[in-house]
């Protein structure tokens, strides 16, 4: 019972900090993971319907950054089930922050690669 009480305060201490865990991105750039690629923010899906990201790296990013509160198979924990996001979606929540999200420092690559990575658990 102790170890479900600890649990559970830990899940409030993330949730009301924002899940708090450092993310970590290939980007070295310095520039906030601003990107001089794809500035019109359509997903891949717009352009042919298949994901063109990494599904292998985003699965290491979708780890470091979105696992703690999105679970193993992004059906939800913390935050919602996200199994499926698309590129739009992603990019909303996870870089602008929309809805009190906590931001990452992510290249539009980087999102490329969750939103394979996404796709792949999609039941």
């Amino acid at each position: 019972m102790r170890c479900l009480r600890i649990a559970a305060m830990f899940g409030m201490v993330l949730f009301i900090t924002g899940c708090p865990i450092t993310p970590t991105t290939g980007d070295n750039t310095g520039n906030g993971g601003v990107t001089d690629g794809d500035e019109t923010g359509m997903s891949s899906d717009d352009t042919g319907g298949t994901t063109t990201g990494d599904a292998a790296n985003g699965k290491t990013l979708f780890e470091t950054n979105c696992m703690v509160c999105h679970a193993a198979d992004a059906s939800g924990n913390i935050g919602p089930n996200i199994q499926g996001e698309d590129f739009d979606d992603i990019r909303l929540h996870a870089i602008d922050g929309h809805e009190g999200h906590t931001m990452f420092d992510l290249t539009d690559d980087d999102l490329r690669d969750i939103e394979a990575h996404l796709a792949t658990l999609v039941p």
